[in-house]
């Protein structure tokens, strides 16, 4: 027995024992020793200093008990993953907004997603679930599968994606992206009305009317001479800074004075000897 369990033992000895009656005052203490919990219990033991030597014994025992092993746990192998079963086609889209509302077709995309996303060890294919339900993890696995792809990314699983499910499949080649639409053929430029007769001072500020009539011909004017300064950017009957711009460009090039960006009579004339000429 230690001199620290032995002191330990005399000081709790009085309070969990009372020694003239030969009663208990309490049944346990518990105090830690070097890592280790020593209980002292008031219990008899054989002995002729009565409680006294079974305090001081037993913790004696528990100090020097050698310390139990925790059981090794056994190793658990892991279950084999079992291979996923290829899905079938996906496409063709039963109609327009079917990626959202066909839960059979949202489920064939959620299925081939899913099994893409596991053979290509490619997580953000995932849809994380196969419910038929068109939600924001299968938008967002449709979107990332579309932007690897070079398709338009929009989450939305038309056509064209549909395609490209299935051609990831195996099941056909996916057609080729759309492209940016051919250029139509340029609109005929129609010469617009004169600007003139100039209303009166200030219209070139104030009369939506007159205002879109020199906004016209400075945009056909720019278009036929290659002159984009002139171009107001707009028809729309309001003086504003484009408009101004336009004014004093035009100003500038034929030789008017001064150059305010303001359509008075004189601009308003030298525009529509432009348009005569033009």
């Amino acid at each position: 027995m230690t001199a620290t369990v032995a002191a330990r033992a005399a000081y709790w000895n009085p309070q969990l024992w009372d020694y003239p009656s030969k009663t208990i005052r309490k049944a346990f203490v518990q105090e830690q020793f070097g890592g280790q919990w020593v209980t002292f219990s008031a219990a008899w033991h054989p002995g002729s200093a009565g409680p006294k030597t079974y305090m001081a014994t037993e913790a004696y025992r528990q100090c020097t008990a050698p310390p139990v092993a925790p059981p090794t746990p056994v190793p658990v192998p892991p279950s084999p993953v079992q291979p996923m079963a290829k899905p079938g086609p996906v496409g063709p889209e039963p109609a327009p907004g079917a990626w959202q509302t066909n839960a059979p077709f949202i489920g064939r995309y959620q299925a081939a997603l899913t099994y893409l996303a596991r053979t290509n060890g490619h997580a953000p294919w995932d849809p994380k679930g196969v419910d038929g339900k068109f939600g924001p993890n299968t938008k967002a696995a449709v979107s990332a599968f579309q932007g690897d792809h070079g398709l338009t990314v929009d989450g939305e699983c038309g056509n064209q994606t549909a395609a490209s499910l299935d051609a990831e499949l195996g099941y056909g080649a996916a057609p080729p992206a759309p492209g940016p639409p051919a250029p139509g053929p340029a609109p005929a430029l129609v010469k617009p009305s004169n600007v003139s007769p100039y209303p009166g001072p200030g219209a070139w500020q104030s009369n939506g009317a007159y205002v879109a009539r020199y906004q016209a011909a400075l945009t056909y004017l720019a278009a036929v001479h290659g002159a984009h300064a002139w171009d107001p950017q707009g028809v729309d009957g309001k003086y504003g800074p484009n408009t101004s711009s336009a004014v004093k460009a035009f100003q500038t090039d034929h030789g008017l004075s001064p150059v305010d960006g303001e359509a008075g009579a004189a601009t308003a004339a030298a525009i529509d000897a432009a348009l005569a000429a033009s």
